[in-house]
């Protein structure tokens, strides 16, 4: 397992834990990924829970 920076790991939980909650919306694992995705790229400085 390659170490990740501290940065990066949490970005991958918060990616991870935005993913489930639209999975749990009823989106199936890809698109809740790339939503989740997206919705962290256009708020990449905000605060990612506000929403």
């Amino acid at each position: 397992m390659s170490k990740l920076s501290r940065r990066t790991q949490k970005a991958e939980e918060r990616l991870a834990a935005l993913a489930a909650k639209y999975e749990a919306e009823g989106l199936d694992a890809e698109a809740a990924r790339e939503k989740a995705r997206l919705e962290m790229a256009d708020n990449a400085r905000g605060d990612w829970r506000a929403g």
